[in-house]
């Protein structure tokens, strides 16, 4: 079944009353967050920051189920008068097993920061048309990949190891990212090796 991309361009001229009354500011908490708090975070949100180098990517509360919707029957009519944007409660999201997927990646889209195909599976696809989010996400793969890192998506039972035919959007779907006791230390080279700033003084 082919999937049908809609250009982030032409979303964005068509929900200008939405972003008009809707951008959330800049958030600070995002930028002072210590490693307790990134360690918390889900791991889909933790990626976010290092693809879309972005403070609000890491703490924008997941959109309605009605969004999701909207988004893969492009209704836009609905997305404009009922999309609001808005941070966790003090900048930090802590949802644990009731993280939903295709809310968070419908969020970027609202964002304005990716662009999207709906999925059969996953409701929606996010597409990286950015050439510096396609470069750090690029980085984050090969350095899974190299570090040998094993993940879970949503839905699977079994982990399964970084490989060449793991895709972009795997990392928003992720479950878990399986680091055993050197989470720590591959946080921090992730994020030195995609030069993120959404986590600046994080290890303050």
């Amino acid at each position: 079944m082919t999937t049908r991309k809609f250009s982030r361009r032409r979303f964005i001229c068509s929900s200008a009353a939405l972003f008009g009354g809707a951008l959330i500011p800049s958030v600070t908490p995002a930028l002072n967050m210590n490693y307790l708090q990134i360690q918390r975070l889900h791991p889909v949100r933790f990626i976010a920051g290092l693809v879309f180098n972005l403070a609000q990517a890491v703490v924008i509360k997941v959109v309605a189920d009605e969004v999701v919707q909207a988004l893969k029957q492009h209704d836009f009519r609905f997305l404009a008068q009922k999309t609001r944007l808005e941070t966790c409660d003090h900048g930090i999201c802590i949802e644990g097993s009731n993280f939903q997927h295709p809310n968070y990646k419908a969020s970027m889209v609202v964002l304005g920061v990716a662009n999207y195909e709906a999925h059969k599976e996953r409701q929606l696809r996010l597409l990286m048309e950015d050439q510096a989010q396609q470069e750090r996400i690029r980085d984050t793969l090969q350095y899974l990949r190299d570090e040998r890192i094993d993940v879970r998506l949503h839905g699977d039972l079994y982990s399964r190891r970084v490989s060449l035919d793991t895709e972009p959007d795997d990392l928003f779907t992720l479950d878990y990212l399986l680091m055993a006791s050197h989470q720590e230390q591959h946080y921090m080279n992730l994020i030195d090796i995609t030069g993120t700033q959404a986590f600046k003084g994080w290890n303050a």
